[in-house]
């Protein structure tokens, strides 16, 4: 089955996040997959970014901070179709003008992730680390197959574990669904993460 990165659209209709809220203390778990829980002091309250003038509400949220930003209608739908466990970190969504936008949005913290990274073949700006390679910036990924848990649709990848891929059929759904915000690029397709 095809893989494809989720990732959120930069529809100028949208409204966008670039910074985490000043008094969030546990700010890189949700970005990496790793378990939040009882330390996320939630909901908490993000700002639309004044520097992106969109103000609907998409269904995946458009954000700087590495997070996977979601409505609760997406929440529902991952409930219902996704193969993988994802911890549900409620937010709210606050306006240009810091009044509430939504209080149904959530952090979509799919946890772990998935050593299946194609190094070889996938292109961007890699770095060393004590846990090896890892991606600063991601053009072009491909993926071993052979890697993959054919039971998961839904998965961080290793050496940049904010990068969420889908399996085909998940995305089927999420299109059916018509979510908006999202987009979804194909294994060799040149992207900027």
């Amino acid at each position: 089955m095809d893989h494809f990165i989720l990732y959120h659209s930069k529809d100028d209709r949208y409204c966008g996040v670039l910074q985490r809220p000043p008094e969030m203390a546990v700010k890189s778990p949700p970005a990496k997959g790793i378990r939040a829980g009882d330390r996320y002091e939630g909901p908490q309250r993000f700002q639309m970014a004044p520097e992106i003038p969109g103000i609907l509400v998409p269904d995946v949220i458009r954000n700087a901070v590495r997070y996977l930003m979601i409505s609760g209608r997406t929440k529902s739908l991952l409930e219902e179709h996704a193969t993988a466990e994802i911890e549900f970190l409620a937010f709210h969504l606050l306006d240009h003008k810091g009044r509430v936008a939504s209080d149904d949005c959530y952090l979509g913290n799919v946890l772990g992730s998935v050593d299946c990274v194609d190094m070889e073949r996938s292109e961007g700006t890699v770095g060393e680390t004590r846990k090896g390679p890892r991606f600063e910036r991601l053009t072009k990924l491909y993926l071993r197959e052979d890697a993959i848990d054919p039971e998961r649709n839904i998965f961080r990848i290793a050496p940049m574990p904010a990068v969420i891929v889908v399996r085909e059929d998940l995305k089927a759904a999420l299109e059916e669904a018509e979510i908006t915000g999202a987009e979804f690029f194909p294994m060799g397709a040149e992207v900027r993460i």
